[in-house]
């Protein structure tokens, strides 16, 4: 299966500098409404799995190692979610809005198209891990960004037509619950060696459970469905009768930060302000 995921992928992803643009147009206009991706984690894994083809400048060369495989696929299939993302973005954007080789999204868009067929491959690759039994952060990040996809993209359907997003939804809950984000990952110091090998890991499940319950109270409120007690989840998350809750979770946020970043603190408040 590794093998032939290998070859599939190197024959559809376009070049690394189209690769940039895109990934740079989802940091720019996507990720500031769907801030689930751990950044750090993801570029640096792609720099150590992508590269360009010595013998053609415009094929792609995966070299995936013998160490870290199942992350390294995780996180190729994050690339292919975004990209697809970034080119439903990149369709709405009029022309002359970007620089260097490209001189309109539509141009972007035209000459290197994201298929339909990446959210698939990323599926199959989803299952092929075995999920349900294997889940972890990275899995959840590409469930909710393919929960996104389904959602905003009009030609594959909406809340109400052809498309269970409610049922996506579930699995995310379930999966969310099983690797215990529903409680601030301070409470578990298993994780404080993880966090050692992987810095950014206590804020990026934070963000993460944020998005859960979004992701619930958006499928609960227009399909009518309560699968999950909102309050209930927040309170074992941070304790929601603190007269200034927010205050109190930014604090851990800023705790467990390698550096100090108003962008990064504003994507958590506005995660916060739409999960209550």
């Amino acid at each position: 299966f590794l093998k032939s995921l290998i070859e599939e992928l190197e024959s559809i992803l376009p070049p690394l500098r189209v690769l940039k643009e895109y990934k740079d147009h989802f940091y720019e206009n996507v990720f500031p409404n769907l801030p689930f991706l751990n950044v750090a984690s993801f570029e640096n894994s792609l720099s150590h799995t992508l590269f360009e083809d010595e013998n053609d400048s415009s094929r792609v060369k995966i070299r995936l190692g013998s160490s870290r495989l199942r992350n390294k696929v995780e996180n190729i299939c994050l690339l292919l979610v975004i990209l697809k993302l970034s080119h439903i973005s990149l369709s709405f954007i009029e022309e002359g809005s970007l620089n260097d080789d490209f001189q309109s999204g539509e141009n972007l868009i035209q000459k290197y198209p994201i298929g339909n067929g990446y959210i698939v491959m990323v599926e199959n690759c989803l299952l092929a891990e075995n999920m349900y039994s294997c889940a972890n952060e990275n899995i959840l990040t590409c469930l909710l960004y393919i929960w996104s996809f389904f959602v905003y993209y009009p030609e594959e359907g909406d809340f109400f037509l052809e498309h269970p997003t409610d049922v996506l939804g579930g699995l995310i809950v379930m999966l969310a619950t099983s690797i215990g984000l529903h409680r601030d990952p301070s409470e578990y110091p298993q994780l404080e060696a993880i966090a050692k090998a992987e810095p950014g890991i206590f804020n990026h499940r934070r963000i993460l459970w944020l998005a859960v319950i979004t992701t619930v109270s958006f499928e609960s409120c227009l399909k009518g469905r309560y699968p999950l007690s909102l309050e209930e989840s927040m309170n074992h998350f941070v304790d929601m009768r603190h007269p200034n809750a927010l205050g109190e979770y930014l604090e851990r946020i800023k705790k467990d930060m390698e550096s100090p970043d108003p962008s990064f603190l504003k994507h958590f408040e506005n995660g916060f302000k739409r999960a209550i």
